[in-house]
């Protein structure tokens, strides 16, 4: 399989945003983001279906086990397999150690492909750069939640309901204006998506994430929460309510909102990342407003969607960024005049439609649980309890006071000056 030169496909991708903000704005033209060929080429996986032998030199049994797309299954309705590996009654089986899940599966799913390595994005099967060349991010959305392209038909109806549910409660807008004005507007993001489910408990929290995002942006700015319009395509009006000042007749530069149009295909789903696990962790034992506020969380934060917005802070001191991947995500936002800290819900908007697609998946999947991770106990085995007069103080105890650092603050002195 031959490898991809990261740097020469970053590149391009990156002169193909600057190509898109420097044209003649003509909505006929269609422009060349990157060539078919880009992944489209790499041929898929080879079948690996087969059985593993297992031989545990403790007891000297052997086992076998079923592969099945590179992933060791268990039988229908019975523990995993690994806890069948044991010595005797008193021993409960083999866990895995796998710290982050680096090599774990907990669930199938048809939604996303990722290979990084081969600079492969696929969603649904689609290649990144043809979607990003000829569709827009709702018929992105439809394709991601219900499996296929829609026809003509099914996208104006698509449209036309995404429109009509895009705003929110005058509760939830003053909410968001009591907040402090220099609140990080994803951690606005969060306590309202989650306070939302107060207003409309049985509404899609996804369809109003744009309105939010865009009051936290203007809170910010010390400006008043402005509301959608239903005559504009969903980029169009995401930048409407940015800029508009509360001119109803005000229209977004057609170029911009394409440009943020693909920024939302590229950012709609990237497979079982830490948010989007966490979206299907939720999404075994809790409501959707519930799953969508702590996926949003799980974003925000210096080491997943806040990478970003560290990144650009350091720029400054690095000099060259012939090895940073992030810098092309900030040329992007910061080229259409986006604060650094509000990049992390630049992504959160369209992955809303990544992180129901799973919660959707979810429900109609036989095999999802509760997700209940083991662990590897560490700890001692047996100790009794002692009366305090009796007890002596330990070394490994922590001092009062000595919290642990916070990702904001972890993130906040990742820039200059902290």
């Amino acid at each position: 399989m031959e490898s991809v030169d990261h740097s020469t496909v970053a590149r391009g991708r990156l002169s193909v945003l600057a190509a898109h903000l420097s044209a003649p704005i003509d909505q006929s033209a269609a422009g060349i983001l990157v060539s078919p060929s880009c992944s489209a080429a790499v041929a898929p996986p080879t079948n690996l279906n087969g059985s593993l032998s297992i031989i545990d030199e403790r007891i000297g049994k052997s086992m076998r086990f079923r592969s099945q797309k590179k992933a060791l299954s268990k039988p229908p309705n019975s523990k995993s397999e690994m806890l069948r590996i044991t010595t005797g009654k008193n021993d409960k089986g083999l866990k895995v150690y796998d710290p982050g899940y680096f090599n774990t599966a907990p669930v199938r799913s048809s939604i996303c492909y990722i290979d990084g390595d081969e600079g492969i994005l696929r969603y649904r099967g689609y290649p990144i750069e043809e979607l990003a060349e000829g569709s827009s991010f709702l018929e992105v959305a439809y394709l991601l939640m219900y499996g296929n392209l829609p026809t003509e038909g099914q996208l104006a109806e698509w449209e036309f309901a995404v429109s009509q549910h895009s705003a929110v409660p005058q509760g939830l807008l003053d909410i968001i204006q009591a907040m402090p004005h220099d609140a990080h507007p994803m951690g606005v993001l969060v306590s309202a998506m989650s306070a939302l489910s107060v207003f409309h408990p049985d509404a899609n929290p996804a369809l109003r994430a744009p309105t939010i995002a865009a009051a936290a942006y203007l809170r910010m700015a010390g400006r008043t929460p402005v509301l959608p319009s239903s005559n504009l395509s969903y980029s169009e009006n995401f930048l409407y309510m940015l800029d508009s000042l509360g001119n109803r007749y005000y229209k977004p530069n057609p170029r911009l909102a394409r440009v943020l149009d693909i920024l939302f295909i590229l950012h709609a789903e990237h497979e079982m990342n830490s948010s989007t696990a966490a979206a299907r962790h939720l999404a075994s034992s809790v409501d959707v407003y519930t799953a969508v506020s702590g996926v949003v969380g799980a974003l925000y934060g210096p080491l997943h969607g806040g990478a970003n917005e560290a990144v650009l802070k350091m720029l400054s001191e690095i000099g060259s960024i012939d090895h940073i991947p992030e810098f092309i995500e900030g040329v992007k936002n910061r080229a259409m005049g986006f604060p650094t800290e509000f990049f992390p819900v630049l992504f959160a908007i369209p992955r809303m439609a990544g992180y129901l697609s799973h919660w959707r998946e979810s429900l109609d999947d036989a095999d999802t649980k509760i997700m209940r991770p083991a662990q590897v106990y560490t700890g001692l085995w047996l100790r009794h309890y002692t009366p305090q007069h009796e007890r002596t103080t330990s070394k490994e105890v922590d001092k009062l006071g000595q919290v642990s650092v916070s990702n904001a603050t972890r993130r906040r002195l990742t820039g200059s000056g902290a």
